[in-house]
């Protein structure tokens, strides 16, 4: 609710979600987004797989005590979403954007968020290193960049930083 990310589902370990999908409307249910702002909903998603990347350090895996380790992958782009099923329908968003932010989040080292250069461009006031590239299954070599907290030249602790206007990372 605090970034307006719309959860498309889990599977396995991972955590599947997208920005620019939905909006609440004047009755407070939740509709499709008929004119999303793609930079705004690339900001969104950042500041929270920003929180997402704080939030897992306070998490101690029970077998050796140490920090969760996660990653986090972002790309930008069009998206098909549907109900899929009769018995028990359910909501899901499909397409190569959403292929392509998987090989985003595969291919990131574990602490770091990795983007596309389609979300790089999205995003062009916010510490990213480019990669130097990464061959990604289906589209051959691709540009991308990392995000860690290690890398972000702000000095700034990211429990401080204010990731969205009027938000802040939550204390665990």
């Amino acid at each position: 609710d605090t970034y307006e990310i719309y959860k498309v589902e889990t599977a396995g370990d991972c955590y599947i979600a997208a920005g620019g999908l939905t909006l609440i409307d004047e009755d407070g249910f939740t509709c499709i987004d008929p004119t999303p702002d793609p930079q705004e909903a690339a900001q969104r998603v950042l500041s929270f797989a920003k929180a997402l990347l704080y939030c897992a350090k306070k998490v101690v895996m029970p077998h050796n005590g140490e920090p969760t380790q996660i990653r986090v992958g972002i790309h930008t782009g069009p998206a098909v979403t549907g109900l899929i099923g009769t018995k028990l329908p359910k909501y899901s968003v499909f397409g190569d954007t959403m292929n392509t932010a998987s090989r985003m989040e595969s291919t990131c080292p574990h602490g770091c968020i990795q983007i596309s250069e389609a979300t790089r461009a999205m995003l062009p006031n916010h510490p990213f290193t480019p990669t130097g590239g990464v061959q990604v299954k289906g589209k051959g070599f691709m540009q991308t960049y990392l995000w860690s907290p290690e890398l972000d030249n702000t000095g700034a602790d990211l429990l401080e930083r204010q990731l969205v206007p009027g938000t802040f990372v939550p204390e665990i």
